[in-house]
């Protein structure tokens, strides 16, 4: 695991490997390497879907929570789902059937977890660190996803999370914690201009992303 840490002014650029979960049953490689899985169970008397996707080579490695008429993304498969692409599912609902679908397929045995390169950018002071995480998605559409630990990000685990959808530097939901989009987006926007002034982060038309180094 490639770990490099540069600290200047109370900033940490690192280059970091993410805990992901993919599922090792009914697993298929193709010559590109390119990973599916497919898991099936029901929530409410109702049948859902997680598929597993890995495809390094084309920097794709994302979950689906799919259903007749709805398709919800966790981009980094990391337990959180990002976004409904369609559906009447909103966020909070989707994650209830996501978690209750990965707490099945831990209970089966059926979890696989490695470590890919994953780059974002990171603040820490006295009291907080921040993250922000850029992912391109498919279709190359960008978002970003903001994150706030109490301790080492490398050691703990966020107690806020929140993405801005189009990567514009406005945040457009809170994924897990109690603050609300008010209170959030302006330290999110000081960690964007922060790392503007140290080269970390790039705007690109109206859009924020963090450097690929």
């Amino acid at each position: 695991m490639k770990l490099i840490k540069i600290i200047k002014e109370g900033i940490n650029f690192i280059t970091i490997a993410s805990l992901i979960l993919l599922f090792i049953s009914a697993c298929v490689a193709t010559k590109s390497r390119h990973q599916k899985s497919f898991y099936v169970f029901e929530y409410q008397g109702k049948k859902y879907g997680i598929r597993s996707i890995n495809n390094p080579r084309a920097g794709d490695n994302r979950n689906e929570l799919v259903a007749n008429g709805l398709l919800a993304v966790d981009y980094d498969q990391n337990r959180y789902i990002d976004e409904v692409i369609f559906g009447d599912l909103n966020l909070e609902q989707a994650q209830s059937i996501y978690q209750y679908g990965i707490s099945k397929i831990e209970a089966e045995n059926k979890l696989k977890v490695v470590t890919p390169d994953f780059i974002s950018f990171q603040y820490r002071n006295t009291k907080y660190s921040y993250e922000i995480r850029s992912f391109v998605t498919s279709g190359d559409n960008t978002f970003n996803q903001f994150r706030l630990y109490k301790d080492d990000p490398l050691m703990s685990n966020p107690i806020i999370i929140c993405n801005d959808h189009n990567a514009d530097g406005k945040l457009d939901v809170v994924i897990e914690g109690n603050e609300t989009l008010a209170d959030l987006q302006s330290k999110y926007m000081d960690i964007i201009r922060l790392g503007m002034r140290n080269a970390k982060i790039i705007r690109t038309g109206n859009s924020y992303m963090v450097r690929q180094d």
